[in-house]
């Protein structure tokens, strides 16, 4: 695959999707120095071309070369392009966000660049490794959005590509991905399809049924919506570094072992087990 995206970027050197997509999967293969090469040769739009050299520099850790990438990318943006991709409401506490999404384009930079200053984890270090990694999270989403169906995430629209997108804009990329197999996607796509709305539309199938799964010992930089509002008179308890009970359970959502009608399927409760919390599925 790399020998063909290779020779598609020597015969279309100005296209950017395929430049995009040499650059990350020579990163997914642990190829950093040649994905910078590759990024660095760019001759596709000015702007993408820099993105594509901050995503290679973050996948490297060299988060200042990423920061100041990142920073030049802005600057080669038009001003509706700009706005798009500094757009941070997916991160935002809901009372700031429905008062962010009413906002011009203009005013939203004003909320960003205080959004970021807030949430910046290490003052002391040049850069802002929080933002460069919303950015970084903007670039791979863009770059495995532009297929259909990307490994085990679909991005087509209506089947859910927009709440996948929103996943990953506000938590970041799964640690991992959890599939049952092809007796349990049959067992959901029939649960699936007898759900309708008020107006008797069936829900489509959607295979295969995936769970994302988020492991435990995250941070959150993002501060209270108090904080936002008024960040001079922010206090410590604006920030919940961790989860705010201290927890590190991972919460895994089960499918029953056995369903004779998916119809008298309901949710009763959690039980734990080994320290994790798993979810009940029983028939009644």
């Amino acid at each position: 695959m790399l020998f063909l995206l290779d020779s598609a970027v020597r015969r279309m050197p100005h296209n950017n999707w395929i430049i995009g997509q040499y650059v990350r999967l020579l990163v997914e293969q642990g190829k950093k120095d040649e994905a910078n090469a590759v990024a660095t040769q760019c001759q596709g739009d000015g702007w993408w071309c820099t993105l594509l050299q901050s995503y290679s520099a973050f996948s490297a850790r060299r988060l200042i070369s990423a920061y100041a990438a990142t920073s030049s990318a802005f600057r080669q943006m038009g001003s509706t392009t700009r706005c798009e991709w500094r757009d941070t409401r997916e991160i935002l506490p809901k009372q700031v966000r429905d008062a962010y999404e009413r906002l011009s384009c203009q005013s939203r930079d004003s909320v960003n660049k205080i959004v970021w200053w807030l949430a910046a984890p290490l003052w002391s270090q040049p850069g802002n490794d929080r933002e460069v990694e919303q950015i970084e999270r903007r670039v791979l989403l863009a770059l495995r959005s532009a297929l259909g169906r990307d490994e085990r995430f679909e991005w087509r629209q209506g089947s859910g590509s927009d709440a996948r997108a929103e996943m990953v804009l506000r938590y970041g990329w799964p640690a991992y991905m959890y599939w049952r197999g092809l007796l349990a996607d049959s067992i959901r796509s029939g649960f699936v399809h007898i759900q309708s709305d008020i107006h008797g539309n069936k829900s489509p199938s959607n295979v295969p049924y995936v769970s994302y799964e988020y492991g435990a010992g995250r941070l959150h930089l993002i501060p209270s919506e108090q904080a936002l509002w008024n960040p001079f008179s922010a206090k410590q308890q604006d920030w919940f570094i961790a989860s705010p009970q201290g927890g590190d359970t991972v919460i895994h959502f089960e499918l029953p072992h056995r369903i004779d009608d998916p119809m008298e399927m309901t949710a009763s409760r959690f039980h734990q087990e080994n320290g994790e919390y798993f979810f009940d599925w029983n028939s009644r």
